[in-house]
């Protein structure tokens, strides 16, 4: 019982993220207009809302033609949510193009060929062993 009041204040929140983004690409702050879209966002992804979803993210990356590199990781993100959000709608052509972008933006190519593929996964493999033994 005590979740049901929640529900009016995210439903707030969802309606109002947008509105104070336009305000934000308005005044010329992509950035701050970016993490209203990012939050309006993940409301709607954790209310299965996928296309509300999708909508939000493209805006978000639309503010940025080429992403200063601070944001790349980020953008990699927003990438992998709306690979998922493709998927919850059945539209794997969708969702895998952005798996690839979320990939590219984090310098991966996926490798062709069975022996590429899992060279690749052992390089990956021992990249992130040596980020976890060595974090920069």
């Amino acid at each position: 019982r005590a979740l049901d009041g929640l529900h009016p204040i995210v439903d707030q929140r969802k309606a109002i993220l947008p509105a104070v983004a336009h305000h934000w690409q308005q005044a010329d702050d992509p950035e701050r207009a970016c993490e209203c879209l990012e939050q309006a966002a993940e409301l709607a992804l954790e209310s299965f809302a996928m296309l509300e979803a999708v909508e939000l993210y493209k805006k978000a990356m639309a503010l940025f033609a080429q992403p200063p590199a601070e944001l790349r990781v980020r953008m990699a993100h927003w990438h992998v949510q709306l690979a998922i959000a493709y998927l919850q709608l059945g539209n794997l052509p969708s969702a895998s193009q952005h798996v690839d972008s979320a990939l590219a933006l984090q310098d991966f190519v996926m490798p062709s060929g069975r022996l590429r593929l899992w060279l690749g996964y052992v390089k990956l493999a021992l990249t992130h062993q040596r980020n976890l033994l060595f974090p920069r």
